[in-house]
C-alpha cells in the first residue's frame, strides 16, 4: 500500500458570496509512456480524500476539491471522480498559490546591499556589514548584516538560526534583486517583521543613515567569553553507567552533556533508548592531548598539496604557501601541533584573516589538513577503539563534535563544527577506490544513494555544480570509515570557515576552545529525517515545529538541489488542549 502522497495543499479563504475552499493536486508516479502521462490513478485519489476530509474538519467535506490541471482532464475524470465521492474543480480558476515574502528572522539592521553568487559566498567575497540578496540561500554562511533570498528557505536550517542568533533579518522575497535594483550597493537599514511586511531605507530618506549604521556595527558586535574547559577529566563516560549532571558540559562540551541528560530524561518515560546503553562521551582531555602531538616535516608538505588540490577551484591553488612556511618552522623547531594555531592565530595574521579571505582560506584548509594528518596518539585511540567493541563492527557509529564554544547565550553554533561517522569493521588501510562499500553500509543506502545519483544527474544544470553533488554521492557509495581518519576529521573541523569566522566576530579567544565528542550508533536506513523545534510561550502555551524529509534526506543540507521539507506545527494551549 502506497505510504507517501506528494502534492499540494492549496486554501481559498472565505468571501461574502462563497465558503472556503480546499484544493489539493497528487504528483502521480510519471515512469510511463508519453501517452500515459496524463493519467490520474482515481483510487489513490479517492482513498486521498477520505482521509483529506477526516482530518480537514474546519472546511465543509463538499468544500475540498481535487483539481484537475490539463484541458481533457475534466471530460475524463469529473464524472468517474463525483461516482467515487470526490469532488473536483478546475485548477486554473482556484486560488492561484501566491508569492509572499516570508520572515525567517524580524529584526533591524544596517549594511550595504548587495546581490551575491553561491561562487562569491564560497570564496568568501562579503563582510559582516553586507546585506546579501540571494537567489537561493547557501547552506551556510559566515556573519552578515542581512539575509534576503528569492526563493523560500528551508525552516530550521543553520542558515535562518544563525541569523536568529545574530539577531539579523532574514526574509525570503521573491524578485527581492528586482525590487531593490536601484539601492544595490548602497547603505540601507533594513526592517523585517513578524507579519511578513518589511522597509528599506536608504541615505536619501536618512541623511543620518551612516552615523545610525556606525553606531549599530559597534554595539551588535558583543564580546563572548569562552567558559573554562576542564582537561583534567580523562573518563571515557558511558553515561548509562554513571549518572550525567550539567556540570560536566565542562569536561565533555555542551552536545555530549545535553545529548548524554536527553537520554536520561526520556528513560524515565519509558522511552526504549536501548540503542544507546553502550554510548559515551569523549573528554576535552583527548583533544588537549592530540594538540600536543609533533608537527613533522612530512605532514606539513602533505598537508600542502592537499591544501592546494582543496582550494584549486577556489581560483586559489598555490596560496598555502604561508601557511606551510609556518608549519616547516613549527616542524624545524619540534614543535607541537598547538604552536602552529598558536602561530597562525598571531594577532595582526588573525585579524587579517578575518577580512581577507585570500589569507584565511588557506590558513584554514591548512591548518585542518595538517591535523588529519598528524599521527593520532595510541593513548587517544585505543580508549576509544576499545569502547566501540560494546558495538558490532559492522554497525556505523557517529562521532559527533561538542564544543565549550556553542550551545552559549548569544551563540548556539549550530552548524560550525562537524559530526563525522565510523566504523570499526573498516580498517586504518581500507581504499575507498577498491570497489567495495564500507562494512557498515547497508544494502537499502546503497539503493537510495544509487537512486539519489540518477535523479540528480536527470536536472537541469547550467553550471556543473549538481554534476559535482552527483559526483560526490556517488563516490561515497564506496566511502570507508576508519576510525583513527574520523577521530582526526571531527577534531580538524574546529577551523572550519563559519567557526573562525563566527569566533572571531564574537571575540572569542580561538585558543581557548576545546573538542569533545558525543559517540553513538548512527541512524542507518532511516524513514524520516526532521528538526523539531518547540517555544515555550509567555501564555504557558506550547508551540512544537517539526519539520521533516523522507528517507535520509538532510534538512539543513538537502542533497537534492530545492528540496524543500514538510512542516508541521501544533500548539498546545495553557489548559494542555
Amino acid at each position: 500500500p502506497k505510504e507517501i502522497t506528494a502534492g499540494t495543499l492549496r486554501y481559498k479563504p472565505a468571501t461574502a458570496t462563497e465558503a472556503a475552499f480546499i484544493g489539493y493536486d497528487i504528483n502521480f508516479n510519471l515512469d510511463q509512456s508519453d501517452s500515459q502521462k496524463t493519467a490520474i490513478d482515481m483510487a489513490e485519489v479517492a482513498r486521498f480524500d477520505k482521509k483529506l476530509k477526516a482530518a480537514l474538519t474546519f472546511v465543509p467535506a463538499a468544500n475540498i476539491v481535487y483539481l484537475l490541471s490539463k484541458p481533457n482532464d475534466p471530460k475524463a475524470f469529473k464524472f468517474p471522480l463525483k461516482k467515487l465521492g470526490v469532488n473536483t474543480a478546475i485548477e486554473a480558476s482556484f486560488a492561484p498559490v501566491a508569492k509572499v515574502a516570508t520572515t525567517y528572522s524580524a529584526e533591524t539592521s544596517y549594511g550595504y546591499l548587495r546581490s551575491i553568487t553561491h561562487a562569491d559566498v564560497s570564496a568568501g567575497n562579503y563582510t559582516d556589514r553586507d546585506i546579501l540578496i540571494f537567489q537561493s540561500v547557501p547552506l551556510d554562511i559566515g556573519p552578515v548584516a542581512g539575509i534576503i533570498s528569492e526563493e523560500p528557505q528551508v525552516a530550521h536550517s543553520h542558515v535562518i538560526f544563525r541569523a536568529v542568533n545574530q539577531k539579523i533579518p532574514d526574509i525570503y522575497i521573491p524578485g527581492a534583486a528586482s525590487e531593490f535594483a536601484g539601492s544595490l550597493g548602497k547603505l540601507v537599514k533594513l526592517s523585517t517583521l513578524a507579519d511578513d511586511t518589511y522597509t528599506i531605507q536608504t541615505e536619501a530618506q536618512n541623511p543620518s543613515l551612516l552615523a545610525e549604521a556606525e553606531a549599530y556595527w559597534k554595539a551588535r558586535r558583543p564580546t563572548i567569553v569562552v567558559p573554562d574547559a576542564n582537561v583534567s577529566v580523562t573518563e571515557l563516560r558511558v553515561w548509562t553507567k554513571n549518572k550525567v549532571d550539567k556540570s560536566q558540559v565542562q569536561a565533555y562540551g555542551a552536545k555530549a552533556t545535553n545529548f548524554a541528560i536527553l537520554d536520561e530524561a526520556l528513560r524515565a518515560e519509558n522511552v526504549d533508548r536501548s540503542l544507546y546503553d553502550a554510548s559515551f562521551m569523549v573528554p576535552f582531555s583527548y583533544f588537549a592531548t592530540f594538540m600536543k602531538s609533533p608537527v613533522t616535516a612530512k605532514a606539513c608538505t602533505t598537508a600542502q598539496k592537499k591544501c592546494d588540490k582543496d582550494l584549486k577551484d577556489e581560483a586559489l591553488a598555490g596560496s598555502c604557501s604561508t601557511a606551510f612556511a609556518l608549519c616547516n618552522k613549527v616542524a624545524a623547531s619540534s614543535g607541537k601541533l598547538s604552536d602552529f594555531t598558536a602561530g597562525m592565530l598571531e594577532k595582526s595574521n588573525r585579524e587579517k584573516m578575518y577580512t581577507d579571505a585570500s589569507l584565511r582560506k588557506p590558513f584554514l584548509f591548512f591548518v585542518n589538513r595538517l591535523m588529519r594528518e598528524t599521527e593520532l596518539s595510541s593513548e587517544i585511540l585505543a580508549p576509544i577503539q576499545a569502547a566501540l567493541k560494546a558495538y558490532p563492527e559492522s554497525r556505523r557509529m557517529r562521532l559527533r563534535s561538542s564544543t565549550n564554544a556553542e550551545d552559549l547565550a548569544g551563540l548556539n553554533g549550530a552548524g560550525l563544527y562537524e559530526s563525522k561517522a565510523a566504523c570499526l569493521g573498516d580498517g586504518d588501510n581500507s581504499d575507498d577506490k577498491d570497489g567495495k562499500t564500507s562494512v557498515c553500509r547497508t544494502a537499502l543506502e546503497v539503493s537510495r544513494m544509487q537512486a539519489q545519483v540518477k535523479e540528480l544527474r536527470a536536472l537541469k544544470d547550467e553550471d556543473g555544480s549538481v554534476k559535482k553533488i552527483a559526483d560526490e554521492v556517488e563516490s561515497d557509495i564506496n566511502k570507508k570509515y576508519p576510525l583513527k581518519h574520523t577521530i582526526r576529521s571531527v577534531y580538524a573541523s574546529l577551523w572550519t570557515e563559519r567557526a573562525f569566522l563566527n569566533r572571531e566576530y564574537y571575540g572569542m579567544d580561538h585558543s581557548k576552545i576545546y573538542m569533545g565528542m558525543l559517540v553513538h550508533p548512527a541512524f542507518v536506513n532511516e524513514s524520516v529525517n526532521g528538526v523539531a523545534v518547540l517555544n515555550f510561550n509567555a501564555d504557558k502555551s506550547i508551540e512544537v515545529k517539526i519539520v521533516s524529509q523522507v528517507q535520509d534526506v538532510s534538512i539543513t543540507n538537502p542533497i537534492i538541489p530545492g528540496a524543500l521539507p514538510e512542516e508541521l506545527s501544533v500548539v498546545r494551549d495553557a489548559a494542555g488542549s
